[in-house]
């Protein structure tokens, strides 16, 4: 997946540096978040699929913020390395709460 990102920032002319480009952890985190999803949603077609997807709330773009302090998602550090969350679990209890909206995650 890596290899893909970079190589097709690099293709549409932005640059993988320390503050722009590719993101270690946010792309293992929503890979993560889009596992979770599927394995509660099996059987369903793929149009089914997308539209539950991008109609929940684990399409917001802050979701990462849920799970991760700001200073801690936003570093150098994260963008070049994995890191796991550091104010909640992404599991798939807790993205059954958020889907059914037992979690507020605005």
């Amino acid at each position: 997946m890596r290899s893909g990102i970079v190589s097709y920032n690099l293709a549409v002319g932005t640059e993988n540096t320390g503050d722009s480009g590719y993101h270690e952890t946010l792309t293992i985190f929503w890979l993560t978040i889009l596992y979770h999803f599927l394995k509660l949603q099996e059987g369903k077609s793929l149009l089914a699929l997308c539209n539950e997807l991008l109609d929940s709330k684990l399409a917001i773009n802050s979701l990462p913020f849920f799970f991760y302090d700001r200073g801690r998602i936003l570093s150098t550090n994260a963008r070049a390395r994995f890191q796991e969350p550091n104010k909640n679990e992404v599991s798939r209890p807790i993205i059954t709460r958020i889907l059914t909206n037992e979690i507020d995650i605005t």
